[in-house]
C-alpha cells in the first residue's frame, strides 16, 4: 500500500478526529479539529478552537462535510472520534441541527477513545509468551457500547517481547441519534477496525501507536497553537 493510507476499499464516509490539549500557564483548553479523513486514511484538512466554541466548531465540520460532498458526493455516514464522552445537549445537538439545515439524514457514530489506557481492565493472552500480551488488533466488548482494543506491536509473525502500550485502550461506541438501538455488530467492527488502522499511519514513527493520528493530530494541533498564543502573550 501506499505510504500513510490504508490498502482498503474506499467507502464513502467521512472521518473527523477531536481532540484537546490543556495549556496550564494560559489556563485554558484548546480544542482541535484534524479535519477530516476518508476512510483510506487520506488527510483533507484541520482547524482549531477554544473549548467553548462548540459553535465554530461544528460550522468547521459543515465547512468539511460540504467540501467532501463536492468531491465525492454525500457521505453514507460520518464517524466522530472524540476525545471525551459526548454530551448530547450541548455538544451532539448543535451538530444534529447543523445536518438537518444541510438536509443529511445519514447516521452520525460516536466513539470516545480514552486518552490513558484502560488500566481498570486488562487483557492477557494465556499462550506460551512470558508478556502475556495479547495480539495486536484484539478487542472485547464489556457491554453498554464499551470495548478495550489492544493497541500494541505485537503481530503474528513477531515472536519479541513488546515493550510498548501494554494496556488495552478504552472505546465508547455510540449512534446518539439512535440511543436507545443496538449497534450492528459488523458495523462496531468496522468501526473498532478503523480505530486501529488510524493507529498506524502517525507521521512521526512506523511503529504502531496507542491512539489513532484522529486523536494524536488533534491534540499536537492543539498544543501548537496554544504555544503560539503564550509566545503572543509574552
Amino acid at each position: 500500500g501506499m505510504p500513510w493510507k490504508f490498502d482498503v476499499p474506499k467507502k464513502n464516509e467521512l472521518v473527523l478526529g477531536i481532540g484537546a490539549f490543556r495549556n496550564t500557564e494560559l489556563g485554558a483548553t484548546y480544542i482541535g479539529s484534524a479535519l477530516s479523513f476518508d476512510n483510506t486514511g487520506s488527510f483533507n484538512s484541520f482547524e482549531y478552537f477554544l473549548k467553548d466554541e462548540m459553535l465554530e466548531l461544528v460550522g468547521s465540520i459543515k465547512d468539511a462535510i460540504i467540501r467532501y460532498s463536492s468531491i465525492n458526493g454525500t457521505p453514507d455516514k460520518l464517524v466522530i472520534h472524540y476525545y471525551k464522552v459526548m454530551s448530547y445537549q450541548k455538544e451532539f445537538l448543535p451538530l444534529e441541527n447543523m445536518l438537518n439545515s444541510l438536509k443529511l439524514n445519514i447516521p452520525v457514530y460516536v466513539i470516545t477513545i480514552n486518552k490513558t489506557e484502560s488500566e481498570d481492565y486488562v487483557l492477557f493472552d494465556a499462550g506460551n509468551r512470558p508478556d502475556y500480551l495479547p495480539y495486536s488488533g484484539r478487542y472485547i466488548n464489556l457491554g453498554k457500547g464499551v470495548f478495550l482494543l489492544c493497541n500494541n506491536s505485537r503481530y503474528r509473525q513477531s515472536t519479541d517481547l513488546v515493550n510498548s502500550f501494554p494496556f488495552p485502550v478504552k472505546l465508547r461506541i455510540s449512534c446518539p441519534q439512535r440511543p436507545n438501538e443496538a449497534l450492528d455488530t459488523h458495523i462496531v467492527k468496522d468501526l473498532i477496525e478503523q480505530v486501529f488502522q488510524f493507529s498506524r499511519i502517525y507521521f512521526k514513527s512506523i511503529h504502531q501507536q496507542n491512539l489513532p493520528v484522529t486523536l494524536k493530530y488533534s491534540e499536537l494541533i492543539s498544543e501548537i497553537h496554544a504555544r503560539i498564543s503564550l509566545v503572543s502573550l509574552e
